[in-house]
């Protein structure tokens, strides 16, 4: 680790001093004590001061890889704070032996606008080699960085500044690949069966029981009938149709997804819904963002009975208003029907309601530091609103259950699941006590 990067680590410790400071004064502030409360707001404001101007050359820069769907639609974009422009990336599917795979094509122009010395090329070029798991190939195995940069930089000054020539970006193109959808998604003699034909029995794992509930059942058996209410029973049915008619929707259209945060988390535990979850949710990735939304229902076109997308019209939303539009297209200020959302990026229903499919986009990003080191790769998943770093656990995509489905899933889902719910992601926050049909809250 680089010595520079210990410096926001000091800027956090003045932020948190500003701001108890600032919190003892908003205690203390009433006639008697006014000259105090000055004072300490003054303090307060200093730290915060010495924290945004002293060390904001170490602040960590984003630059997003995967912002545009094809190299002619990328466009240089800057970072408003920093004045650096954004390296780009986008995914493109290629037909490989009668399949779809998605592989990177650089963004010429703001490649070009990337100056790096050999040493951190070396690191950028590191990165992506243990990201995208290309050392497990058999080819692949024994090459390292430097060896790749070998064959396409020639001799430069050790702290000499350039562009990573094409020939460099090719190879870099060729390895940066995610794979594609897994074939038994869409071949799957269970997508065209009913909801009943592939859950004949309503059943759940053994570990959505409480302890007392869990000595009364049988031992030879791993699932049981849940008597606690099920909020998902009703809906099951009516989110299976969405999720069997996504599944050909995105085959058509050369879509990629996976099923994300509490779907994921149900399919892991029993490849069922979880008891108590309301929707399902998927993820896509960012470069699919305009073909969706070419793809989407108009507003005021969105009928009962018909499979709807609805895309938000603005940007992702967390804590703030958004910019949202009812099923009508009239601008809204809540969420009022299933349309005027804004914190997931797209809803799938076919009846205007609460019965809804979320989309939320992925999005991948090198890191680097204000001295362009090449720091790590990390992606921002909007159903979790963080970023997490590393990329190993989730691409090459595989099949899993969800509903009788075959649907796609991270690689290794526990990386995905640890850091949004905890190394216990498999305890249940809930359980269900079979005595009183009541949910009880986990211990």
């Amino acid at each position: 680790m680089h010595a520079h990067l210990a410096h926001p680590q000091t800027c956090l410790a003045l932020w948190a001093f500003g701001m108890n400071i600032l919190n003892k004064c908003s205690r203390i502030f009433y006639p008697r004590c006014f000259k105090r409360c000055i004072l300490t707001l003054l303090t307060g404001l200093a730290s915060l001061y010495l924290c945004h101007y002293i060390y904001k050359p170490h602040v960590i820069i984003r630059r997003w890889l995967n912002v545009c769907t094809k190299p002619s639609n990328c466009k240089i974009e800057w970072d408003q704070n920093e004045i650096i422009p954004i390296y780009q990336v986008a995914f493109e599917p290629i037909s490989v032996e009668n399949h779809l795979e998605w592989h990177a094509i650089f963004h010429q122009e703001s490649q070009q606008n990337l100056f790096l010395t050999r040493s951190q090329w070396t690191a950028f070029t590191g990165i992506i080699l243990k990201q995208f798991n290309v050392t497990d190939h058999q080819l692949m195995q024994y090459i390292s960085a430097p060896d790749i940069l070998s064959t396409c930089v020639e001799t430069v000054a050790e702290n000499q500044r350039f562009p990573l020539p094409r020939k460099c970006s090719s190879l870099l193109e060729q390895l940066m690949n995610v794979g594609g959808m897994p074939p038994e998604i869409i071949n799957s003699p269970n997508l065209m069966k009913a909801f009943d034909q592939n859950n004949p029995v309503d059943e759940y794992s053994k570990i959505y029981l409480d302890p007392i509930s869990l000595q009364d059942t049988d031992n030879h058996s791993t699932m049981v009938n849940v008597t606690c209410d099920v909020v998902s029973r009703q809906r099951r049915p009516y989110l299976y149709r969405i999720l069997q008619q996504w599944i050909r929707f995105a085959d058509e259209n050369r879509i990629m997804w996976w099923i994300s945060s509490g779907t994921l988390l149900g399919a892991v535990r029993d490849g069922n819904m979880i008891p108590y979850d309301l929707d399902i949710d998927i993820s896509v990735p960012a470069f699919e963002e305009s073909k969706l939304r070419q793809l989407s229902t108009t507003r005021g076109r969105i009928k009962n009975g018909q499979f709807n997308l609805a895309v938000r019209p603005g940007p992702h939303c967390i804590e703030s208003e958004g910019i949202r539009q009812n099923c009508y297209g009239q601008n809204v200020r809540s969420e009022i029907d299933c349309c005027a959302a804004c914190e997931p990026f797209a809803r799938a229903f076919y009846e205007v309601g609460w019965t809804y499919m979320d989309i939320y986009l992925f999005r991948l990003e090198m890191r680097f530091d204000s001295e362009q080191h090449p720091i790590e790769f990390t992606y921002f998943d909007e159903s979790f609103n963080e970023f997490i770093s590393g990329i190993y656990g989730l691409f090459p995509l595989k099949a899993c259950k969800f509903l009788g489905l075959n649907v796609p899933c991270p690689r290794d889902p526990a990386t995905i699941l640890g850091p949004q719910y905890g190394k216990e992601f498999m305890k249940p926050r809930k359980l269900c006590n079979l005595t009183g049909r009541s949910w009880v809250k986990s211990s």
